[in-house]
């Protein structure tokens, strides 16, 4: 055989090798993808549900409240979405609180507010997070927080033991969509 046909036939099989790594990583990212989604699919403890738990169609909606673009979604998308969708039950959205990682104060807020939500009225929380955001700042907040502990020992319960599980699951989701 002469040189020239050997480096043809080792060009085909590291060209054969190549197409079969490239075939391998992309299985393995849908493999991956599809794992995500149904990761995405179950039901959390920490989910907030706006509607009828029971609606065939779950929208879920990652959703920061120091995100000027959140913010805007629940001001000019939401009261169409509730109206159209979630009122006639044909839909829930399932929020899932994130923020960034290293705000202490936006974990504990994120925190309150799904623990708000397992024991108490998460709406008027909500509203208040989605209007002034950056009250989780402030002192003010800091004694709704101890008010809401004090009041209710399961919540209180939920906000000091969590260490922030709940919101920093969301935030690792949130990275993996992300990729």
């Amino acid at each position: 055989m002469s040189n020239g046909v050997k480096r043809r036939r080792f060009s085909l099989i590291g060209v054969a090798c190549l197409a079969l790594i490239v075939a391998g990583i992309c299985a393995l990212k849908n493999y991956n993808n599809a794992k995500l989604i149904d990761e995405l699919n179950d039901k959390l403890e920490s989910d907030i549900v706006l509607g009828d738990h029971k609606a065939q169609k779950n929208i879920i909606l990652f959703f920061d409240y120091n995100c000027a673009y959140c913010k805007k979604f629940f001001k000019q998308v939401y009261p169409q979405l509730e109206k159209e969708y979630i009122e006639t039950g044909k839909a829930k959205l399932t929020l899932r609180l994130i923020c960034s990682g290293n705000d202490e104060n936006a974990l504990l807020a994120n925190q309150t507010a799904i623990c708000i939500n397992k024991f108490g009225n998460f709406s008027k929380l909500h509203q208040l997070l989605l209007h002034q955001s950056n009250i989780i700042y402030s002192n003010q907040f800091q004694d709704l927080v101890e008010g809401y502990i004090s009041a209710n020992e399961f919540l209180g319960e939920c906000i000091l033991n969590s260490n922030h599980n709940d919101v920093i699951r969301n935030i690792y989701q949130f990275q993996l969509l992300k990729k």
